[in-house]
């Protein structure tokens, strides 16, 4: 039986041409925004930073103060904002009540029984994850060069190795909590004010279409959701999303002292603020567990215009049990940072630019203090523009893929 003609059928296994058009297809047809009495809210193309960045374009993560458990027989285990919780538990009775009244139907239905199957996602736990497979694609890919490896003889060079490692992946790739929060490879989810009722592939348009936008119950799903301060997430049906400015919602948060205007002053955390500290984390490890995993490094020292070979030394590489303060800084760790999210953003700085940054932030810091001297940097280095979109072919078999064959990034600006 032919499809019907406004049925997108599209998965991320779609050549260009086909996804593209069933993507349009599903945008525009599928799920027409203007059939439906309740509008929903696009993660995709519209509001890929909600609940990801504050008012002030600063990327957030959740306090966890905030967060409780869930009732759900389909996820023991689930959490979500506090606020979320009793906006959902009330829309959950509402369902129930209506099935009981025949409202609704109650067989081959995706709305009836409303069991969530995933809520909050530590959005640390979910970097720390990420960041494993950064370390596998520095040793495995990056360090494989014998020639970059001879480079590192200790934690001093090898800082200036890594500075090589980040222009070679960004924007691609990015390293920073702050830039993971708002990219592809971080959920939605990690923001608390989402609950996913199913299990589907969110790339697979026939399955939406099937499964949940022809389901009898939708449109009173969609109604009632948005009673209780939700909206459907348009690309994944199955999901619901706490609508921060909806007066429903508002009412729920009224209960724990929130407001539109507190709420990510008080329930949310920047991540700028801790980026750096967390950076140092990472590259202690990072160079750690590759100095354990190759101690010893054969430095050849050559005679370039003979091309002979003048001596050959073996260096031990030593572990780092911390950073020393005075051979870095905390002037040193801010230019280090502003390099690393400058390249994540894919700022078209000259070096004229980076280094009057640099120079700005020093100043900051001597005549104000280092805390000041970093929200300058971050509020010089964010932007609107930097959104990933999800769903794009970057990973295979679930695995983030690291590409080092392309070298070709242009460099405008440099750390050293």
């Amino acid at each position: 039986m032919p499809k019907p003609w406004n049925k997108s059928v599209a998965t991320n296994e779609f050549a260009s041409y086909g996804l593209f058009y069933n993507r349009e297809l599903y945008k525009t047809q599928t799920y027409p925004e203007q059939v439906y009495d309740v509008a929903p809210i696009d993660l995709w193309y519209v509001s890929q930073d909600y609940g990801r960045v504050d008012r002030s374009g600063n990327a957030v993560i959740v306090n966890p103060n905030f967060v409780v458990p869930l009732q759900s027989s389909a996820n023991e285990d689930l959490h979500i904002m506090n606020f979320v919780a009793d906006a959902f538990n009330d829309l959950r009775t509402y369902m129930a009540e209506a099935a009981f009244q025949n409202r609704i139907e109650t067989e081959d239905t995706q709305y009836g029984d409303l069991q969530p199957v995933r809520g909050w996602i530590s959005a640390s736990a979910e970097f720390e994850q990420y960041m494993k497979t950064a370390y596998d694609a520095f040793f495995e890919g990056f360090m494989a060069d014998k020639a970059i490896d001879s480079k590192v003889t200790n934690f001093s060079s090898f800082l200036r190795v890594f500075v090589s490692f980040i222009e070679r992946i960004t924007p691609k790739f990015v390293f920073t909590q702050t830039a993971f929060v708002s990219s592809r490879y971080g959920t939605p989810l990690s923001t608390g004010l989402m609950l996913d009722l199913s299990n589907e592939r969110s790339d697979d348009d026939k399955i939406k279409y099937d499964k949940f936008i022809t389901d009898k119950n939708f449109t009173f799903f969609t109604k009632a959701a948005q009673q209780f301060g939700f909206l459907v997430d348009k690309n994944a049906p199955w999901r619901i999303v706490a609508d921060l400015g909806s007066v429903a919602m508002q009412n729920y948060m009224r209960r724990y002292d929130l407001s539109l205007d507190n709420v990510f002053q008080l329930a949310y955390s920047p991540t700028y603020k801790s980026d750096i500290e967390a950076l140092k984390v990472y590259l202690v490890d990072f160079y750690n567990a590759y100095a354990s995993n190759r101690p010893e490094v054969r430095v050849i020292n050559m005679d370039t215009s003979r091309n002979t070979t003048l001596s050959t030394v073996t260096h031990k590489r030593v572990l780092v049990d911390e950073i020393s303060p005075l051979e870095f800084d905390e002037l040193y760790w801010l230019k280090y940072y502003s390099f690393i999210r400058g390249k994540e953003m894919s700022r078209p700085w000259r070096q004229t630019t980076f280094d009057r940054l640099i120079k700005t932030a020093s100043q900051i810091y001597k005549f104000q203090n280092y805390a000041k001297a970093l929200a300058y940097i971050n509020r010089r280095v964010r932007r609107k523009e930097f959104k990933f979109l999800p769903l794009t072919n970057e990973t295979q078999d679930g695995n983030i893929v690291f590409d080092f064959l392309d070298s070709s990034t242009t460099q405008l600006f440099r750390m050293f």
